[in-house]
């Protein structure tokens, strides 16, 4: 080892001042913070990009299902659409085309009136008035002896309570049409207030003949010179007019519980046969009522 040689090689090398060292020295950290920090941010920019790309796909799936959920909830309304489109049209043929007159009422006048906003084609027949006569006017306009009728006071009630309520055969009457009606009032949910009614006339002018009938027919009975006697299938008396009861000696109010035609001695065996099997017979005879009497009858 040569140490001269190596002390003058020594001699010979650059002295560096402290100052430009330190500069040296910080210059080569900032450059290594630098290098640190890009190497960080790069290795950022990659969690957040497949941070990024996760919650994009899980975006994308929840896009997916809720769109998936929509369309059948769509597909779901448009059915229900067509479900209700369908009933509606046959409840509006049931409502233009059935047997029943059917009007349909807003209250107007704070209720003290109602406004037809439906009328079909059968209470068009029973009233003989149009739907476009009657639909949006007052009720007691088109008529005006509703309130008489009592239809009016049935209509509030059912208005005010939401009960519906049937109303008994009542006649109607103003100085346009005539009749008998039987109703049925209701409310609707929304509002609106229904009568389903029928046009009895026809059946009421019959029960009036009916009971025409029956008067004229008692009447006759009552009065007749003939005795007449009705009896039920086990030979009881249900009715004996006058004549039969003078010949048999009887009061006009006297009970004739105890008389049975079956028991009866005056009556041919054959014929009360013939009446027990509900054939027709007729007889001529005597009768001795002293004898039927005696007989307790």
């Amino acid at each position: 080892f040569d140490e001269e040689r190596y002390l003058q090689a020594v001699a010979k090398l650059p002295v560096i001042d402290k100052d430009l060292l330190e500069s040296i020295t910080k210059m080569y950290a900032e450059l290594a913070q630098v290098f640190a920090n890009q190497g960080f941010d790069r290795l950022r920019q990659k969690q957040s990009a497949a941070e990024l790309a996760r919650l994009n796909s899980e975006l994308t799936q929840h896009i997916e299902s809720r769109t998936r959920e929509l369309q059948q909830s769509n597909q779901l309304l448009q059915s229900e659409k067509r479900a209700l489109a369908a009933s509606e049209a046959r409840l509006n043929a049931l409502f233009k085309n059935m047997s029943n007159g059917v009007s349909v009422f807003r209250a107007s006048d704070d209720g003290q009136d109602f406004i037809f906003i439906g009328f079909n084609k059968a209470a068009e027949r029973i009233e003989k008035i149009t739907r476009r006569e009657v639909v949006g006017k007052k009720l007691t306009d088109i008529f005006p002896g509703v309130k008489a009728f009592g239809l009016l006071d049935v209509l509030h009630r059912v208005a005010e309570t939401g009960q519906p309520e049937a109303m008994p055969p009542s006649y109607y009457q103003d100085s346009r049409i005539q009749g008998w009606r039987e109703n049925y009032v209701y409310k609707l949910p929304s509002g609106e207030v229904v009568t389903v009614y029928n046009d009895v006339t026809e059946r009421k002018q019959y029960e009036q003949a009916l009971r025409n009938s029956e008067i004229h027919l008692k009447a006759y009975f009552d009065n007749s010179p003939i005795g007449i006697n009705v009896f039920d299938k086990h030979g009881k008396a249900l009715l004996v007019n006058r004549a039969a009861r003078k010949m048999f000696g009887a009061a006009d109010d006297a009970s004739l519980d105890k008389y049975c035609l079956f028991d009866d001695p005056a009556v041919r065996p054959e014929t009360k046969a013939a009446l027990y099997h509900g054939l027709s017979v007729s007889e001529e005879r005597m009768i001795d009522f002293r004898q039927i009497k005696q007989h307790g009858m």
